[in-house]
């Protein structure tokens, strides 16, 4: 439920799930999700319509072992200036429970925000463990970090599993990304990390930037195709998985930013800079009133990347106010396909709709990859 394009699914496929189906109310994203899943069955319907009517839209409900989804997560976000209890995408969550009561498979994996552990004391987070568990389901809860995972991207979400008789274990990090927890509860909801290997962890180094993207053509801001020809051989594993099952680049395709932008971006021509970089005649006035009054530090704004860096965590619209989505080397902020690299999508999910709706896709996604490696996990502890 409320699959968007598809990332959890095309994460759980490759983890060996068969993925029945998927509702969204979201046209392209459903669209995106038929394409890359042709054998699932694919519903543009809204959620609660669904949950009322499943014989008619399911025939049957036997069978479905696992029940997934990441209702809106907008009305929790801590960078919502405005959120609220009383958000009615918060809703959302009210009928993913109402579809796990009605199917009641052997499990239910639900993602979200952080930010659902801490608005209004909890009341959210506190109802879904309520909920399940008068239901027959132990609940378990982790803030998982997807650059833990192989993800180029640091990304908290929270995932809540419940499954019947037995607490689920969530799998351990692969990846030495050293990042901060920036929630409330870091140490007791996060994984941690050594600081070093020992006799009992390995970590593989964090996947980066260039690991990520550094194969894809350049472009000029507002530029790209919707389909064009790789120029490169792939140069890193990474690369060589994304590019696995496609035969040509689709969705390198960027925002065209207007002049104030780009002046902006061409004052900060190197990699890692950001607004406190530009020029004192540049740097936006409203970031200034912020920095004034709250005396918040804020580099990722109008942050460039670094190659041997992590992405910021991908938004719904690559906006240089909101974070580091300026190229390495490029005047321009990332391709949709890059941005899909980043949230570990491989190549071969073709985004469908016009730009805004594409990059809107990809940031309402869950990884692919931290799908697979919490899919496996699954598959082995409800075997």
């Amino acid at each position: 439920m409320f699959s968007g394009c598809g990332g959890l699914s095309v994460g759980l496929s490759e983890a060996g799930f068969r993925v029945l189906g998927g509702l969204d109310a979201d046209c392209d994203a459903i669209t995106t999700f038929k394409k890359s899943h042709p054998r699932s069955l694919g519903l543009q319907v809204d959620a609660r319509r669904f949950v009322d009517d499943l014989d008619s839209f399911l025939g049957s409900t036997d069978g479905i072992d696992v029940l997934v989804g990441g209702p809106p997560c907008q009305g929790f976000c801590v960078i919502n200036p405005k959120r609220s209890q009383d958000d009615p995408r918060n809703a959302c969550i009210q009928v993913f429970l109402d579809a796990a009561l009605s199917l009641m498979p052997k499990a239910i994996v639900m993602e979200n925000v952080p930010g659902l552990l801490t608005l209004a004391k909890g009341f959210a987070y506190k109802k879904v463990c309520e909920v399940l568990g008068s239901a027959g389901f132990t609940t378990s809860a982790m803030v998982l970090q997807a650059a833990h995972y192989g993800v180029p991207q640091s990304r908290w979400r929270l995932f809540i599993v419940g499954l019947r008789g037995k607490q689920f274990a969530f799998p351990e990090p692969t990846h030495r990304a050293m990042i901060r927890p920036n929630i409330a509860g870091g140490r007791s909801m996060t994984m941690r990390i050594p600081p070093a290997d020992d006799l009992f962890t390995t970590l593989l180094p964090p996947v980066t930037v260039a690991d990520a993207i550094s194969d894809m053509p350049p472009i000029r801001n507002g530029g790209g195709k919707a389909v064009a020809e790789y120029r490169k051989a792939a140069a890193t594993d990474f690369q060589v998985n994304a590019r696995a099952s496609s035969e040509s680049l689709s969705n390198h395709q960027t925002l065209r930013l207007g002049d104030a932008y780009m002046d902006r971006i061409k004052a900060i021509p190197k990699e890692g800079m950001c607004w406190k970089d530009l020029p004192e005649d540049l740097i936006p006035a409203n970031i200034r009133r912020s920095q004034e009054k709250w005396k918040c530090d804020t580099p990722t704004r109008f942050g460039r990347l670094r190659n041997d860096g992590l992405f910021t965590t991908i938004l719904t619209r690559p906006e240089p106010y909101w974070g580091s989505f300026i190229h390495p080397s490029q005047h321009r902020v990332i391709s949709v396909r890059e941005a899909a690299r980043a949230q570990s999508f491989p190549d071969h999910v073709v985004f469908q709709g016009d730009l805004p709706s594409q990059y809107r896709q990809v940031g309402n996604a869950i990884p692919p990859l931290l799908a697979k490696v919490l899919g496996k996990a699954l598959l082995r502890q409800l075997a």
